[in-house]
């Protein structure tokens, strides 16, 4: 192939095409994704748009059940799935100058570790299936005062959401009031060993297909993108709200409607438990 016509990550530039949206580089930021069963096409569709450096973190191993809703093939099972997702981005980059780093370790196990990723993180993805993972990683990115994209789906595949927090914003905790949250909530907030305080929302396995995973994986992506865009030039509209309901076939005494979301910009509760105690 001559060089003229070599692909942006065959010659290590840039994407032209991301050039015409964000004329200020994403190269410099980063991003934590942990959980990457779906996170990892989250990790993707952020690669793809221009961000280089990412942590990855999850203990899980890649199993045959797994591949209807992961981006990793039948080659990465029994692997590692931060391993097996960087081996696939390392690949999709090629020449490109990226920084990827993967963790087979539990968030709980290696505290000081995990607070010095999210320390130089511009931005955090949390994609776990456990609600005291979420509110764990919250919590830690409201000490950090850092940004924080939570996405999860509901039971069968039948929507999902996804919530953005910003410093002195709300926070992923202050969702407790808004549904049967809040005994759990209460729960982890007096457990002192959080990695043994589960609760009967936390799964073992994702629900739905990959198909159903793509659209909240392609909305969270977004809203990252959002967050990492919100101080410098560029011409892609931003999703202005901070809690998106996504229902793909309806959602039971929510949304009706196939195919549709509900936007709620979440105000900061007086009485959440966990972000009030960092004022």
């Amino acid at each position: 192939m001559e060089a003229s016509k070599k692909s942006a990550y065959e010659t290590g530039t840039e994407n032209p095409r991301i050039n015409t949206l964000i004329k200020t580089s994403l190269s410099e930021k980063k991003v934590t994704v942990i959980g990457l069963g779906g996170g990892g096409e989250i990790a993707l569709h952020l690669l793809r748009s221009g961000i280089v450096k990412q942590n990855l973190i999850d203990n899980d191993i890649l199993e045959s059940g797994n591949l209807v809703r992961h981006i990793c093939g039948s080659r990465f099972i029994g692997n590692n799935k931060a391993f097996a997702v960087k081996e696939l981005l390392d690949e999709y980059a090629g020449n490109q100058v990226s920084s990827i780093n993967a963790y087979d370790w539990n968030i709980f196990d290696n505290r000081t570790l995990f607070y010095n990723l999210i320390h130089e993180s511009d931005v955090v993805v949390c994609a776990t299936d456990t609600d005291s993972s979420r509110y764990f990683i919250n919590e830690v990115c409201i000490e950090l005062r850092k940004p924080a994209i939570f996405v999860s789906m509901f039971e069968k595949g039948a929507g999902g959401e996804i919530f953005t927090y910003i410093p002195d914003f709300a926070c992923y905790c202050c969702l407790a009031d808004h549904g049967e949250r809040k005994d759990f909530l209460k729960k982890y907030s007096e457990t002192t060993d959080k990695k043994d305080c589960s609760s009967a929302r936390d799964v073992s396995a994702a629900p739905g297909i990959g198909i159903d995973q793509s659209f909240l994986c392609s909305i969270a992506a977004r809203k990252a993108l959002d967050v990492l865009l919100a101080d410098v030039e560029h011409s892609l509209p931003p999703v202005g709200t901070n809690w998106i309901l996504w229902s793909l076939f309806g959602i039971a005494n929510v949304i009706d409607k196939h195919l549709s979301s509900m936007l709620i910009m979440l105000e900061k509760q007086k009485d959440c438990i966990i972000c009030n105690q960092w004022q």
